[in-house]
């Protein structure tokens, strides 16, 4: 019995520091297949926290608009970020003069050499929504490619960027809007404003 109890605590306390590295914006599948390791993650812990510098922005330069307005449209490749890209040329129009199309991945992938899928599918994903968008409203998107937590690394971004507004999509519709993470963490926290989108579901 004794045995089975430190097992159990062994791996609570695995779950635990996986737990807290997730909402500090590490990878969920990395740190979940971690936390058997127990207390030891505790090591892994410390080099990755002193890692959690987010690296610069990766920006492919678009075009701009004739308007005052600029955007920042975050996308995670869900249909509710799709309906926040569609909204806004029909939203903005012609007050529109730079917008920005952007992706975050955690911070474990963003420190992998080279280009891991998950890079990969997100800089597709960047690219077929600006194509998109231009195609829509005229104006090409910047692209860039963020790396932390999603909220904070949309909020920087934009506030750097001076942009005035941050869209963000969400799922569902009026009384039954299910606010994620990351829009929840937006509409709470953000000093940039943000405009919600519903997805047409």
């Amino acid at each position: 019995m004794p045995v089975l109890i430190a097992i159990v605590v062994w791996l609570l306390f695995g779950l635990a520091v996986a737990a807290v590295m997730i909402r500090r914006g590490h990878s969920t599948a990395i740190w979940l297949s971690l936390a058997f390791l127990g207390p030891l993650t505790i090591f892994l812990v410390l080099s990755a926290v002193d890692e959690e510098r987010p690296s610069a922005a990766q920006v492919v330069e678009g075009t701009r608009g004739s308007g005052t307005i600029d955007v920042v449209v975050g996308l995670d490749g869900s249909p509710a970020s799709e309906a926040a890209l569609d909204a806004v040329p029909a939203l903005f129009g012609d007050r529109l003069r730079h917008v920005t199309v952007a992706t975050v991945l955690d911070f474990d992938v963003d420190q992998l050499p080279g280009r891991p899928a998950p890079r990969v599918e997100a800089e597709q994903r960047l690219t077929a929504a600006a194509d998109r968008f231009a195609t829509a409203s005229g104006i090409t998107p910047d692209q860039a490619l963020l790396s932390g937590k999603p909220a904070e690394a949309l909020v920087r971004h934009a506030a750097d960027k001076g942009s005035a507004v941050v869209v963000v999509g969400v799922s569902g519709a009026g009384a039954h809007l299910a606010l994620g993470s990351t829009a929840k963490a937006l509409a709470d926290h953000s000093s940039v404003p943000v405009l919600l989108v519903p997805s047409a579901g």
